[in-house]
Order: structure tokens, then C-alpha cells, then sequence
């Protein structure tokens, strides 16, 4: 069932994903000079947002963990991003004129397994091996799963923040190995909940919604400032700015802290009014699309570099950060309604059956090839 501060949280990760983009790929941070006023404001404005990943993930294991996966979600998770890679692919082709190859057209048609969407991918293979985690998971006693959440922290958080160059070895926070950490993590606040023995839960405390959230704005402050100060310093010393992406993974501590007070916030908050959430739940439908949309391998730059945010920096940080705040919901709101059309479409053809029938298909031609060998060999 879902719920509407939930989904709240949700919408917020997505708008908060479309600002890291906007900040990115639009070049706003690139067009301040280290250590400048300019540099400063936005980079804590980066990392207020960088939860942005892990909040979406977290969600998917807060409920994942007592639920059964379908064949359906996977086809409907899979047709979902085969329909934006190739909507991206027409968009760079005729609106962009951006030449498209073959192996352009190999990878588009086949976005998963090509990584194009990596946040995609990753999250394809947790929901596949989402029922053997939840099988561990429910298996493990409480303290069980205590530990083995405190092992994933120490080798994926802990070590590779300490130890920066560990990452190429353990996770960069940008794979499946990262997702699975998460979707455990979750599943532990999910399953704290119900424990009788408070002395066994593990970032639980009595803490509001504002100081959860203020909370939050103080991890992102020090994690802004740390950036520039790190880039300030190198340049001094080393005569090049170096390692100021340091605490900007997914999987630093300051990165999984700041996720884990939003997520309490959330999870805490609640939405009385009825009309406010059925709004909640109507826009965060789409909202998976809309990162489909907007992060699309081939329109992606070419979508950026037609806004060109860095123009706005002349005029001073508040008309560029009402730029950013502007075209994050403008994108928001167009990628819901593309997604709208695009379920409707897909409703109306019946799509998802259709790959459904295929697959069965597939799989029974594949029962009978095997049963076969089986009795020519006898």
C-alpha cells in the first residue's frame, strides 16, 4: 500500500535528482571559481541533494522487504526504460540532429544491459534478487541482521570514505553492490519497527521532523563547505584543485548520514489531509519517468547546453538558483505528462501483456527444447 509521505519522499528525491543535473550537467557549479561565494552556496546546495539516489532506493527496501516480486513489475520497470531510450534516441536524432550509429542503436534498443542508464540497470538487478534478499533477510534473527547491517556499513561506507581509492575495489556507490547495501539497510528500519527489544535498534531515536531535518541542513553545510575547503587548499598547495568529490558518493558517511535523517523526517511525517494526498500519490507516479526522461544518454547534453544555466551567473545566486529551482520543476512536471501519455498508450496496446505472452513463450519453447534432450539421451 503506499503511503502518501512516502511518496512525498519520492517526489522530493526526483526534483532533488533533476537540481544535481541542473548543477552538473548545466555547468552552474563549473561556472564559479573555486572558493568563491558563489561556489560555496552551491555546493551545499549539491549536497543537500545528493541523497537524492539513495532515498529512491531506500523506499523500494523499506517496502520491498514485505512484499512478494512480480513478473509484471520487472516487464514494467524493463518497457519503461526501453521506451525512453528509444524516445531519446529519436529526440537527439530529429530535434538535436545528433548522428545516431549502430552501436548507438544496439545499445538504445538494449538500455540495460548497455548501462546507459546506470541507475537503471542497478536497480533491475536489486529487484530481481530482491526475493533472495528478503529470504536472508527474514531468516536472520534480529541481532543477525544488526551485525550484518553494520559489516555492509564498514566495508561500503566506512572504509571507502577513510580509504578514497578502496572504492574501484568494494563500490563507487553507483552499482548494484551499493543498491543491495541500501535495500538491507532499509529493510532493518522497516523490520526495527516491529522488534519488541529497543535496545537492539540501530538509528533509532525520539527526534522530531524539523530536527531530523535540520539535522540534514547541518551534514550538508559541513559537506558543502568540506568541498570547497578541500578544493581551496589542494589548489594551494598542489597547484591544481584535487579530491574535492571526496564526500560527494553515494556511499560516503556525511552522504548515507544526511539520507538516513531525511528518510526518518519522512517516514515520521504525517500527511492528515486527504485531498493534499491523493495529489502526493498521483504526482509521484511518474516519477521514475521522469528521471528516464530527463537523464536520457542521448539527450542529456544536448538538452543542457540549449538551456545553458551558466548564462544566469552574470546576474548574481539568486536568479541563477531561481533558474535552477524553475527549470527543475518545468521538467518535472513535462516528464509526468509524458509518462501519463506513455501508460495510456501502453494500456491501450496492452504492451506489458504482450511481452508477458513472449516471455511465456519463450520459456515453454525453452521446457520442451530441454525435456527433449532429455529423452534423446536416455
Amino acid at each position: 500500500m503506499r503511503k502518501s509521505n512516502f511518496e512525498l519522499m519520492r517526489i522530493m528525491a526526483m526534483l532533488m535528482v533533476i537540481v544535481l543535473h541542473a548543477l552538473g550537467h548545466g555547468g552552474v557549479l563549473d561556472g564559479y571559481a573555486i572558493g568563491s561565494v558563489g561556489s560555496w552556496f552551491f555546493s551545499i546546495i549539491e549536497f543537500m541533494a545528493y541523497i537524492a539516489v539513495n532515498l529512491f532506493v531506500m523506499i523500494s527496501g523499506y517496502f520491498g522487504i514485505n512484499s512478494h516480486m512480480k513478473r509484471n513489475r520487472i516487464i514494467h520497470i524493463v518497457m519503461q526504460v526501453e521506451f525512453y531510450s528509444i524516445l531519446g534516441m529519436i529526440l537527439a536524432r530529429f530535434c538535436f540532429h545528433r548522428p545516431i550509429g549502430l552501436a548507438d542503436l544496439v545499445k538504445g534498443i538494449f538500455p540495460i544491459t548497455s548501462g546507459r542508464y546506470w541507475f537503471a540497470s542497478a536497480y533491475v538487478v536489486l529487484i530481481i534478487l530482491s526475493p533472495i534478499l528478503n529470504y536472508l533477510i527474514q531468516s536472520m534473527k534480529y541481532i543477525q541482521l544488526k551485525r550484518t547491517v553494520f559489516l555492509l556499513l564498514a566495508l561500503f561506507v566506512v572504509i571507502p570514505t577513510l580509504f578514497p581509492w578502496s572504492s574501484s575495489v568494494l563500490t563507487r556507490g553507483n552499482d548494484f553492490v551499493w543498491f543491495i547495501t541500501l535495500y538491507v539497510i532499509a529493510a532493518y528500519l522497516k523490520l526495527s519497527e516491529t522488534h519488541s527489544s529497543n535496545m537492539c535498534k540501530m538509528f533509532e531515536n525520539n527526534l522530531s521532523v524539523k530536527q531530523y531535518i535540520l539535522t540534514w541542513l547541518c551534514i550538508s553545510v559541513a559537506g558543502g563547505v568540506s568541498r570547497i575547503f578541500i578544493g581551496v587548499v589542494t589548489k594551494e598547495v598542489l597547484g591544481q584543485v584535487r579530491g574535492v568529490g571526496v564526500f560527494y558518493r553515494y556511499n560516503s558517511i556525511p552522504v548515507v548520514l544526511a539520507t538516513i535523517c531525511m528518510f526518518k523526517a519522512f517516514r515520521k511525517l504525517e500527511i492528515k489531509s486527504r485531498k493534499v494526498s491523493e495529489y502526493i500519490l498521483y504526482l509521484s507516479s511518474g516519477a521514475f519517468g521522469v528521471y528516464l526522461l530527463t537523464d536520457n544518454p542521448y539527450i542529456r547534453m544536448p538538452l543542457w547546453n540549449y538551456i545553458h544555466l551558466i548564462r544566469l551567473i552574470p546576474y548574481g545566486i539568486l536568479p541563477t538558483l531561481a533558474g535552477v529551482a524553475i527549470i527543475t520543476l518545468l521538467f518535472y512536471l513535462i516528464g509526468i505528462g509524458i509518462e501519463w501519455l506513455r501508460v495510456k498508450v501502453f494500456k491501450i496496446l496492452k504492451v506489458e501483456q504482450l511481452v508477458g505472452k513472449m516471455i511465456d513463450c519463450m520459456i515453454s519453447f525453452l521446457l520442451k527444447c530441454r525435456n527433449c534432450l532429455i529423452l534423446s539421451s536416455k
